[in-house]
């Protein structure tokens, strides 16, 4: 058995999309940069020197908070959403050692 902990930050873009058929057609692509705080911890159990079963959990931690909203043809907001800022993913898989 061997366990791993990592901290860490995670960049990249938040793509929004929609679109709207009907009166009209309407495409509306939004790109904004987006940052997290990353925890993880991963336990692997060897069953020969070089392969074994890995459980991770990470999570992240978005440091700006995000809303989806729609407008109508006036820019009069119809609906906002709130993105949650907390998101955890875990996994459980192969591991294999290559050094």
């Amino acid at each position: 058995m061997s366990f791993v902990m990592c901290a860490g930050l995670r960049g990249g873009m938040f793509v929004a999309k929609g679109n709207r058929l009907g009166v009209g057609l309407l495409k509306v692509t939004s790109t904004r940069p987006w940052w997290a705080l990353a925890l993880s911890g991963q336990a692997r159990a060897w069953i020969v020197p070089n392969i074994g079963i890995g459980l991770g959990i990470e999570a992240l931690f978005a440091l700006a908070a995000r809303d989806l909203v729609v407008t109508d043809a006036d820019k009069v907001v119809q609906q906002k959403l709130a993105v949650p800022r907390v998101g955890l993913a875990i996994t459980v898989g192969p591991v294999i050692r290559f050094f």
